[in-house]
């Protein structure tokens, strides 16, 4: 664990690691950042709020209430932070030209790295966060780089058993 002086200088005093976890209102990233607050961590929720169109017949508020719900059993802050914009430019808009273009888009794909990886990492570091995660195969060890676990998380592996 990191330690720091505190602001009166009068004992070296232990610091939890930040954590920033994107909380969705759904169980992987619930476990997520139960996994954390259980290793130590000083643990805040972040909802990403990508989209909030409901013509669409997706109800963010609904996933919203799902997430406050699992912050407050965890007793952990949770914030909105709205990446509406970079979504649609980035995700959306390139999604409906690619489809005009006889192509078969992932916008899955394209949102990992303009949203996911790009402006949640970047406002995560912005805050002050040691590292940023979004999933239970989040890694907690952030050895190579602080904000390695949300990028590279240990796919689980899977045995097929012998018959």
């Amino acid at each position: 664990m990191a330690r720091i002086w505190n602001k009166h200088k009068q004992t070296n005093t232990p610091l939890k690691r930040k954590v920033i976890v994107g909380l969705s209102g759904g169980v992987d990233s619930a476990v997520a950042a139960l996994f954390l607050k259980m290793q130590g961590f000083a643990v805040r929720a972040v909802f990403m709020l990508n989209w909030s169109e409901s013509a669409s017949g997706c109800h963010w508020e609904w996933d919203y209430e799902s997430a406050k719900m699992a912050a407050r059993h965890l007793d952990i802050p949770l914030e909105l932070w709205n990446f509406e914009a970079v979504y649609r430019t980035e995700v959306y808009e390139p999604f409906i030209a690619s489809l005009a273009r006889g192509e078969t888009p992932n916008p899955d794909v394209i949102c990992n790295r303009h949203v996911k990886f790009g402006a949640f990492l970047e406002k995560a570091r912005s805050e002050g966060a040691d590292s940023a995660h979004d999933r239970v195969r989040s890694r907690a060890d952030a050895s190579s780089s602080p904000f390695a676990a949300c990028t590279r998380g240990a796919a689980p592996r899977s045995r097929v058993p012998d018959r």
